[in-house]
């Protein structure tokens, strides 16, 4: 077993390392919860691995009926549930879905009101003012970045859209990282998340509030997890069962990218939502992820160096090379990526450039493609998903 290290980011504890989740009781004791109510999807808590989580515990209330990018009602189910079994804290087991959840129920039961009013598009937006419950998360994908990112993504059921809720009170007390239970991961959930989490850091790294104001803290930490995501994802893919070393250098470059996204996504984010609105059986990973070489090439021309620096996170020589030619090969080193890792394309679920008619304005108001590099028009937005629908990866 590899040494288990305890640190600390900010108020948060981060625990990481094989068998690392052995230390939940004495951490849920320092955290004075008594009784955690266990928030969770059905899947995950039926595994082997998650019995041996909650088996040391004395006392806990499990809510596991959290759906794939969670739903307002069942953020405010779960809030019922924990007053009516007075817990007294929770713990987030799953991936970015259970772990967004988590937080929103956290928040939401010191408050009044329905979980939608605390949205960041809400022009009469509340605050929680109350802070939230105790709060324990482990992430069992490699993603999101949820367990250490400000963003709570929930989807608003009357409007049909996700929301975000965006506070600081959403670092939670104490996080896990036990590379053990990726090991069983599905390639289709391992090749969703790991791209995801690649999309976080080059759109953190590339946004506007990274590149026009002095952020290093952001820049070296979303430039780290693109090296260990190039690195190692086709090795967590095709590999993943057996190369532990693969799946813990990408759970650390999902949460390194969700602590950098706390300066904002892209349009890659931006569009990618009014692709899952139409497209029902488009994960989230897919929808950023098949955007994200069209977006780089549309963005690269506003500050060539940063896509320059991409491609040597990716291990590219670019010393003989323009910036401009080095940021081709940043776009490039994507495209193998995706290819090589055999990931969905545009065409897989579009027949043809009419079905984007249906979605272009609606993506033109995602608040994301404010901090996009390049400034996008409705029209731009529209030529994009072009670009992207004739995307081969080649």
């Amino acid at each position: 077993m590899e040494k288990i290290l305890t640190s600390h980011l900010g108020k948060t504890s981060i625990i990481s390392g094989a068998g690392s989740t052995i230390q939940l009781a004495e951490v849920l004791n320092q955290l004075n919860i008594k009784k955690p109510m266990i928030v969770t999807d059905n899947h995950v808590s039926e595994t082997t691995w998650f019995k041996e989580i909650i088996h040391p515990l004395k006392e806990t209330c499990i809510f596991n009926e959290i759906t794939p990018d969670p739903k307002d009602l069942e953020v405010m189910k779960g809030a019922q549930i924990y007053k009516d079994n007075d817990c007294d804290g929770i713990i987030g087991i799953g991936g970015g879905s259970s772990l967004d959840a988590s937080k929103g129920i956290s928040a939401i039961v010191r408050h009044e009101g329905f979980i939608m009013d605390y949205g960041r598009s809400n022009p009469n937006r509340k605050f929680f003012v109350n802070g939230r419950e105790p709060l324990v998360l482990i992430p069992t994908t490699i993603g999101t970045g949820a367990e250490v990112s400000p963003h709570a993504v929930i989807t608003n059921t009357e409007k049909k859209r996700k929301s975000d809720l965006q506070e600081s009170i959403f670092y939670p007390d104490a996080v896990f990282l036990n590379p053990e239970f990726l090991m069983t991961l599905p390639k289709r959930i391992v090749k969703d998340t790991g791209i995801d989490a690649l999309c976080h850091a080059i759109e953190v790294y590339t946004g506007k509030n990274t590149v026009y104001t002095y952020a290093p803290l952001h820049e070296s930490i979303a430039l780290k997890a693109i090296e260990l995501v190039a690195a190692n994802l086709r090795r967590a893919v095709f590999a993943g069962d057996v190369d532990m070393e693969a799946k813990t250098n990408m759970q650390w470059a999902a949460m390194l990218a969700g602590f950098a996204l706390d300066l904002d996504a892209g349009c890659a984010h931006g569009l990618a939502g009014a692709l899952q609105k139409k497209y029902k059986t488009m994960t989230h990973g897919e929808s950023v992820g098949l955007l994200l070489p069209s977006i780089m090439d549309y963005n690269k021309v506003c500050n060539p160096k940063r896509f320059a620096n991409i491609a040597n996170a990716f291990g590219i020589d670019t010393s003989n090379l323009s910036d401009m030619e080095a940021a081709d090969q940043s776009v490039s080193a994507v495209r193998s990526l995706l290819n090589d890792i055999d990931f969905v394309k545009l065409s897989d679920y579009m027949k043809d450039e009419t079905e984007i008619e249906d979605i272009y304005e609606d993506a033109a108001n995602n608040s994301c493609n404010k901090n996009n590099l390049r400034t996008v028009t409705a029209e731009e937005i529209k030529q994009v998903y072009i670009y992207a629908l004739n995307e081969t990866y080649e």
